[in-house]
């Protein structure tokens, strides 16, 4: 491990970096249309010569109407045989860019993809990811933040390579190569940031992060991850403040004797810091008590948009309050799409230096009929079409958006939507967005409140149905499964009105609903992570896709609430 130079001074790197891609953005923001369409002429003629590109007649585009006449929309399945071809040694057969890594996607679907990433993409990812939000940050809110430590719930996990060349999360491959490197910064050892399979890295990132008074940032991939800490905390914090006090690690803490060994040999005793936290837990917790535990903490980072938006407000609700939030961008195992601008603002800008892009209309279905980055309409709702240094061409990101301004002349645009993640039983599809909506008014207008949800499309009874599984907090005995559904119905026929004709006509069957024992969800991400589930890129279930999915729900009803 390198001397320690003070969290400051680490930070300052990253500083630099992320003020480069800041400005290197803004100096196109005046005319991204110009850069936009310099960068897609540079990578068509960059690949002419590939077998994509020579099979898709690269060399014959000239222009942006060329391109978008000549080659087709592409998903991940068109470039399977070709990564196939790669990973056993063939090169150049869809990009002269190389592969610097295999990005293992989240598979929502429930199958994971290896998503080429060449080192141009993988820098950019690195780029606007991770260094540049401290160049939005400092602009907001000052440099303050830069001399305390980061709270990062990030994890690398399921890394292994194929023929020399890494596969595993996009965003854990950052942890490996950047946060792992930085002990000044993070309060997190490496065994938490890398952990083994069998360690138990929540609780070590909490005893490391309750352990340090001077944080300034919870930093995670998905707030749900910040949700859980603070859960696990209110669960477990005598356990923990036991361990600050005596420098120990409990023997009931999941881990090898070797990294228990070596983390027990680096730890001391914190009487002062135990007591302290004892003190404010025994007080209760409340929307103040992350800032009662690190009083200069500035600012929280993780994806907080489209479904995650529910997770922020729990968070605010119950543990941090008004404390500001700045929320990720629109990024996936292809690239980094977007990047924030402003904190406490859902919508971001794309990073129009670094990617082409079309926007399709959520109607249209022509590959001519795209927009590009000049076009857009505020208001208008579309799909994201992208074209990448990593070789793939007018791929079909199935993420939803809305155009909601501008910032300078980048369109602003907020993530509404998977395509894909829909109940569609007769035709109806009612997205995650509004299945999340009738929950939430069912839990308003019956007082109760929920962990997560999520929605089994029961196309085997007869007529088929919407099957709710909802992990209420500590239900009430008053608290009737009818009565949630009866809403949940209700508000289905106002978030969809097609769901009107299907109810009366008995197309769909009236909704049930379950409710789930305690910590369900916990132990669902806990179950993929053991089986081999890397933690970035484990995103709550919403719909249910499979039969294992649905067997595991099923077992964790809660018995007790009445039907």
């Amino acid at each position: 491990m390198s001397e320690s130079v003070g969290p400051r001074a680490k930070n300052e790197e990253l500083l630099v970096r992320g003020e480069k891609a800041w400005n290197a953005l803004m100096e196109v923001s005046d005319n991204p249309r110009s850069t936009n369409e310099s960068l897609i002429l540079k990578i068509i003629q960059d690949n002419k010569d590939t077998e994509y590109g020579k099979a898709h007649n690269f060399s014959d585009i000239h222009s942006i109407e060329d391109f978008k006449r000549i080659v087709p929309f592409s998903v991940f399945d068109d470039y399977a045989d070709l990564v196939f071809r790669e990973l056993h040694g063939e090169k150049d057969l869809h990009s002269v860019y190389g592969v610097n890594q295999y990005n293992r996607s989240s598979g929502t679907m429930g199958n994971p993809k290896k998503i080429p990433m060449s080192k141009t993409s993988m820098e950019y990812f690195l780029d606007y990811t991770q260094a540049c939000p401290y160049s939005v940050v400092k602009r907001l809110l000052g440099d303050a933040f830069m001399d305390g430590k980061i709270l990062s719930i990030c994890e690398a996990s399921g890394i292994s390579y194929v023929n020399g060349i890494r596969y595993c999360g996009v965003s854990g491959q950052m942890v490996q190569d950047w946060n792992y490197q930085l002990p000044e910064v993070c309060t997190a050892p490496g065994e938490a940031s890398v952990p083994e399979p069998e360690t138990n890295s929540r609780y070590l990132h909490a005893r490391y992060g309750l352990s340090e008074k001077n944080v300034t940032c919870l930093d995670t991939k998905f707030m749900t991850f910040v949700l859980e800490m603070f859960k696990y905390i209110s669960d477990n914090w005598q356990l923990i403040c036991d361990d600050i006090e005596k420098g120990t690690i409990d023997a009931s803490i999941r881990m090898s004797d070797e990294v228990r060994k070596k983390l027990e040999s680096e730890l001391k005793p914190m009487p002062e810091r135990a007591q302290e936290l004892r003190k404010i837990f025994e007080e209760g917790f409340d929307n103040t008590i992350a800032k009662k535990i690190w009083p200069d903490l500035q600012f929280i980072h993780g994806v907080s948009t489209g479904t995650f938006s529910a997770y922020l407000k729990h968070l605010r609700d119950d543990y941090t309050g008004n404390v500001p939030a700045l929320m990720r961008g629109i990024t996936a195992s292809e690239g980094a799409f977007t990047i924030p601008f402003e904190l406490d603002n859902p919508n971001s800008i794309p990073t129009a230096n670094t990617i082409f892009f079309e926007f399709l209309p959520l109607d249209e279905d022509d590959p001519t009929k795209t927009l590009l980055i000049d076009e857009v309409q505020e208001g208008g709702e579309y799909e994201m079409i992208v074209t990448t240094f990593s070789g793939l061409y007018r791929y079909r990101t199935r993420d939803a958006i809305r155009i909601t301004g501008h910032y300078r002349n980048l369109p602003t645009m907020e993530y509404l939507y998977r395509i894909d993640q829909c109940v569609n039983l007769t035709g109806e599809k009612t997205y995650e967005p509004a299945l999340r909506k009738t929950v939430d008014v069912a839990a308003q207008e019956l007082g109760f409140k929920y962990t997560d949800f999520c929605v089994h499309p029961d196309s085997d009874s007869a007529p088929s149905k919407y099957v709710y599984y909802i992990e209420v907090i500590d239900p009430q005995p008053t608290l009737r499964c009818s009565a949630i559904a009866e809403i949940i119905q209700r508000e289905l026929m106002v978030v969809n009105p097609l769901m009107v004709t299907k109810f009366e006509r008995n197309l769909i069957g009236p909704v049930e609903v379950h409710v789930l024992q305690e910590d369900t969800y916990l132990l669902y991400r806990d179950k993929q992570i053991l089986m081999g589930g890397a933690s970035t890129q484990l995103k709550p279930v919403k719909i249910i896709m499979n039969e294992a999915q649905l067997r595991f729900f099923r077992i964790l009803v809660e018995k007790e609430v009445a039907q």
